[in-house]
């Protein structure tokens, strides 16, 4: 299964440790690729990269 999240969910004030928790759970325990929907992908690479935000995130 997918799971996939648009790119409004994951702008500050988003609690992102929230959002790590869900794509962690959703990886290793349900087996899900996650995919971030977003139409200009470039700025929030660059803003969840640092944060960890990609290590459960499928590339595209």
């Amino acid at each position: 299964m997918t799971l996939i999240i648009r790119d409004q969910l994951v702008n500050p004030p988003t609690w992102f440790a929230s959002f790590r928790d869900l794509t962690l759970y959703c990886h290793v325990f349900l087996h899900d690729d996650i995919v971030i929907e977003s139409a200009d992908p470039d700025p929030y690479f660059r803003w969840m990269r640092p944060r960890g935000g990609m290590d459960f995130v499928l590339p595209t």
